[in-house]
């Protein structure tokens, strides 16, 4: 009997971290992509913009930590903040998708020379590590660390800000 209710425990585990997996990697996306700032008296201006959408409940609360990832990891990635900001809006993450608010996030970014990146490797770069990060893949990370978060994951399960 005991061994029954453990394996019954295994695949309850198992299939809860698969359903987390999927709702994080459904529900955060994130964009890296040049766009042109149409200045009035001067030439239009080219820029790198990174812009990241997290989840969050109807009373604001989202993933912890989403700033400091980001921000840590576009300075890991030797990158210069020109610009930021963040704010909540409602919306849908896909198509045909229930209306969930989001927390969105979004940076000018620069090289180390303050100009805009141009080389689709470098956007995609910026991109995938980002994501990755958000996504808790950061080997830095202590084990502890993830399990805490995997609880804090968990618990927005459970309390339907992720589905």
């Amino acid at each position: 009997m005991h061994t029954h209710t453990h394996t019954h425990t295994h695949i309850f585990l198992l299939v809860s971290c698969m359903e987390i997996k999927n709702a994080i990697t459904n529900s955060i996306k994130v964009r890296v992509e040049n766009k042109v700032q149409d200045m009035e008296e001067e030439k239009p201006i080219l820029q790198t913009e990174v812009v990241a959408l997290a989840p969050v409940d109807s009373r604001f609360r989202g993933r912890p930590r989403v700033l400091y990832d980001l921000t840590a990891t576009l300075h890991e990635l030797d990158l210069s903040i020109f610009h930021a900001e963040m704010y909540t809006v409602e919306g849908q993450l896909e198509e045909g998708a229930t209306k969930r608010y989001q927390e969105v996030h979004r940076f000018i970014v620069q090289d180390k020379h303050g100009r805009h990146f141009s080389k689709f490797e470098d956007l995609n770069n910026i991109r995938s590590t980002l994501y990755r990060r958000l996504l808790g893949h950061d080997m830095s990370i202590e084990t502890s660390d993830k399990i805490a978060r995997f609880s804090i994951l968990k618990q927005f399960i459970t309390n339907g800000i992720l589905d």
